[in-house]
């Protein structure tokens, strides 16, 4: 270990002075400056979305509310808003169901006269006895009798 103290001591280098440059010290300074404002950064970033998937929650979860609700209401009878308003648009809604019917019922028979009267003995026949007759497809009908439902 002596020698190794002696080589050192010839080569010289042991009497330089080693001096640290003045702008290291501003450079570190710096360094950790930007590191903790890039953690801030990072921790403000974080905290806002945090903050928008509650807002997000809280939103879907007033829809979900209000959806509910209105099933309840809906389920217990009760109409909200006004109940002439509701009325009249039930009765529109059935005024059109009853005009596309007929205007269905007047091209079938502009189309071929028998075929309506077919049909129309055929919409009162159960799935049972449509398959019994071999007229039933499952494509065409329901697998099931919807009375059972």
């Amino acid at each position: 270990i002596n020698a190794e103290y002696g080589r050192l001591a010839a080569d010289g280098r042991g009497l330089q002075d080693n001096t640290i440059n003045d702008n290291f010290a501003k450079f570190a300074e710096a360094l950790y400056i930007a590191d903790r404002k890039a953690r801030e950064a990072v921790d403000m970033r974080a905290n806002i979305e945090k903050a928008m998937a509650a807002k997000e929650k809280e939103e879907q979860e007033q829809k979900l509310r209000l959806i509910a609700q209105k099933a309840r209401e809906e389920r217990s009878g009760i109409i909200r808003g006004d109940p002439d308003e509701t009325e009249a648009e039930q009765r529109d809604e059935l005024r059109r169901d009853r005009h596309k019917e007929r205007e269905r019922d007047r091209r079938i028979k502009r189309a071929n006269p028998g075929k309506a009267e077919k049909m129309r003995s055929m919409e009162d026949r159960d799935i049972s006895e449509k398959k019994a007759l071999g007229q039933a497809t499952p494509g065409q009908a329901a697998l099931y009798d919807q009375r059972l439902f």
